[in-house]
């Protein structure tokens, strides 16, 4: 039985491997698969490296911590692994990232780990969820992006990843990805999970002119799905000048249009097999433009607000007048 609880404060990420003894070890799981892994204290640290196909795409790194002995094992641990990115595949030399030293590459503020500690005791043969221990990191953080200029070559990538575990750094070997910095345009449409998100955008003929773009979450699977949605705007809507902006408009910046505050107050949304649910906004074009936009063609991106996660989606263009 696991049980977890939380602690104030976090171990130090730069603590020295003391009374540590590190073991390569190999198993057989139940379905006759080899796993290798670093054992230390009776728990393996088996990580995992891979890109999820999201908009931006991102590298997820994973580090899954498994008990196995034979007697409940308590783990105090922070919430912030250490990836190191490096060129060779003997993880040797400098790295070529390394996310102690990252930061938004639009905005240049550094990213802060939460000083959070957690608690929890494992029983035997069981593993903590690889959310416990995982960094998942917009590739174009990494690599680069048009918009942004290349941070490192295309090319394939090794990965270390570290994490505080008991007073102790462990570091784990979590594979290898290949990488380019070339990414695709927005999608209209992504699903996660069994949901399929999709964005629409309509004009009125009237005139002034009305905008009314529309979220539809479609449940494709044949069981029940949930999720939470932000229940006063479940999306946000931006207007870019450029194509080529709204297509990247992750690592774009700004948008043309102005942002609008939006308090994310999140509420479930349970959907029958096959069932689907619709949010709509309506804006017009003046409400768009404001005072100091042109005239003009104007492309739409969409992020909706999912309690996980924020999903960047393309939402049609529009020619907006005042």
């Amino acid at each position: 039985m696991m049980r977890h609880a939380l602690i104030g404060g976090i171990i130090s990420l730069t603590a020295l491997v003391a009374a540590c003894q590190q073991t390569v070890h190999q198993t057989i799981d139940k379905t006759g698969e080899q796993i290798t892994g670093t054992v230390v204290d009776g728990i393996r640290y088996t990580g995992e490296v891979k890109l999820v196909d999201a908009a931006p795409i991102r590298l997820q790194v994973s580090v899954i911590m498994t008990n196995v002995t034979d007697r409940p094992l308590q783990l105090e641990y922070g919430v912030c692994p250490v990836l190191q990115g490096f060129d060779n595949p003997t993880l040797t030399g400098t790295p070529v990232w390394n996310s102690e030293e990252r930061h938004d590459p639009v905005t240049g503020n550094p990213y802060v780990c939460p000083a959070i500690g957690i608690v929890r005791e494992i029983g035997p043969g069981e593993s903590l969820p690889p959310e416990e221990q995982q960094l998942s990191v917009p590739l174009y953080e990494i690599i680069g992006h048009p918009l942004l200029g290349r941070f490192l070559p295309d090319g394939r990538y090794y990965w270390l990843a570290r994490v505080e575990v008991n007073g102790q750094t462990i570091e784990v070997t979590a594979g290898e990805v290949a990488l380019e910095m070339e990414e695709p345009p927005l999608p209209y449409q992504r699903k996660i999970d069994g949901l399929l998100y999709q964005m629409d955008t309509r004009t009125s003929a009237a005139s002034p002119a009305t905008i009314e773009s529309t979220l539809t979450i479609i449940n494709t699977t044949n069981e029940a799905a949930e999720t939470s949605i932000a229940g006063n705007c479940p999306f946000s809507l931006y207007a870019y000048r450029e194509e080529a902006r709204r297509d990247g408009a992750y690592a774009a910046g700004e948008p043309d249009s102005p942002r609008e505050s939006c308090l994310l107050e999140m509420v479930p949304l349970d959907l029958a097999p096959g069932e689907s649910r619709q949010f709509s906004t309506t804006v017009t074009g003046t409400g768009i433009l404001g005072d100091s936009l042109p005239e003009g063609r104007y492309y739409l991106a969409a992020v909706v607000w999912l309690e996980s996660t924020s999903m960047w989606l393309a939402a049609g263009d529009v020619q907006l007048q005042r």
